[in-house]
């Protein structure tokens, strides 16, 4: 299945470089934005 777009997501997560190693590496979804709290 081929995604065109997706908007606006938040996840929250335990531990941010596996999660974001896992949907940028595995996924192919880019980090276009990151926001520190």
């Amino acid at each position: 299945m081929k995604v065109d777009s997706l908007g606006h997501v938040v996840l929250k997560v335990t531990d941010l470089a596996r999660s974001e190693e896992f949907y940028s590496g595995v996924l192919g979804m880019p980090v276009c934005a990151r926001f520190d709290e």
